[in-house]
């Protein structure tokens, strides 16, 4: 099993390797979910990863599967591996679940290579009953890592991305100012906003969005270099972002300064307070998104859309995640938004 790249591939080799790779994949240590990984093409080479909450024993699992189909379809897939992710005894639980989204899968032509269960720090199939490889008690999960999740994970630090223990600890690294440092915030961006008014007003729209769009340009060379940057000029850049040309020039940024770009918008979408940041966090979502980082695309959409359910590319690009487009798709987006 490959993992898809331009680079040197990261061959995984059985249950342990790929469960050990998925927190990479996922961008934090699932919990109490539920994952399908897309496996495409003859060398079941890696795709989509897709995670969902486990549903409440409840509630009906052929919508659960009827997702995971549409999702596996749309990237293509020939095969899928399946892995819940619970801490609930008794042997093998969710097998129903697992079992439906089988079925639907294969209704949809789409094979279930393997489905397996990880609790604690062990692992278990729902489908192999050979002691010999997949033993009643369950098998240890890996601790020492292998040359190809060193490579995965030396390609996910390179991206710039970092797992987090859960995703709530990826949610908390990118959540926005409390208490005091929220009152700050509010009083930075209402004075970006009438310094904005100032300045269209007495340059023109134009003007303004050129030395905004300067501004955007000496921040990233400063977050680049590793440079800080005060709390009112991130202010200044968030409120501009509500600028559409700006917005739009700067999301073609990613396209060649991605890395930086991608620490910069951190940078801003965690100094501001709502109800200023739902431009940035859409920003920091496409841009992750494009790098392949859905993890973070998610929780920087989800920011944004709780800040304001109406901004519109929030929701454009929240309905392309959900319907697992690839990252190469925003990228190919993003270079017809340059050449026009």
């Amino acid at each position: 099993m490959t993992a898809s790249s331009t680079r040197p591939v990261a061959r995984l080799r059985g249950p342990a390797e790929i469960l050990a790779a998925l927190p990479t994949l996922c961008g934090f240590v699932p919990t109490e979910s539920i994952l399908l990984v897309s496996l495409r093409g003859k060398r079941r080479r890696i795709g989509l990863t897709a995670r969902y909450d486990l549903p409440s024993a409840e509630a009906p699992v052929e919508e659960v599967a009827d997702v995971f189909v549409g999702l596996l379809s749309s990237n293509q897939a020939r095969e899928a591996l399946l892995v819940v992710y619970t801490e609930e005894p008794g042997p093998l639980p969710r097998a129903s679940l697992v079992e439906a989204v089988s079925v639907a899968c294969a209704s949809a032509g789409i094979s279930v290579h393997d489905a397996l269960l990880v609790r604690r720090d062990q692992w278990w199939s729902y489908r192999c009953t050979s002691p010999e490889c997949c033993p009643p008690e369950g098998s240890p999960l890996l601790v020492e890592a292998s040359p190809a999740l060193t490579l995965l994970a030396a390609e996910s630090a390179y991206d710039g991305r970092a797992v987090q223990g859960t995703r709530a600890e990826l949610e908390a690294s990118l959540a926005a100012p409390v208490l005091l440092a929220r009152a700050s915030s509010e009083q930075l961006c209402q004075a970006a906003e009438t310094l904005w008014a100032q300045t269209v007003g007495r340059a023109g729209a134009q003007a303004a969005r050129t030395q905004a769009l300067g501004d955007w340009a000496a921040a990233l060379r400063v977050c680049a270099d590793g440079g800080d940057l005060d709390n009112a000029a991130l202010a200044w850049l968030a409120v501009t972002a509500y600028d559409l040309p700006v917005r739009d020039e700067v999301l073609t940024w990613a396209l060649d300064e991605g890395e930086a770009l991608l620490a910069l918008l951190t940078r801003i979408a965690v100094a501001t307070a709502p109800p200023h940041d739902a431009a940035v966090c859409t920003l920091l979502g496409v841009t992750a998104w494009s790098r392949g980082d859905g993890a973070v695309a998610n929780v920087a959409l989800e920011r944004a859309l709780r800040t304001d359910p109406t901004y519109r590319l929030a929701n454009l690009i929240g309905a392309a995640l959900a319907s697992a487009c690839p990252p190469k798709e925003v990228r190919r987006w993003l270079r017809a938004c340059a050449r026009g």
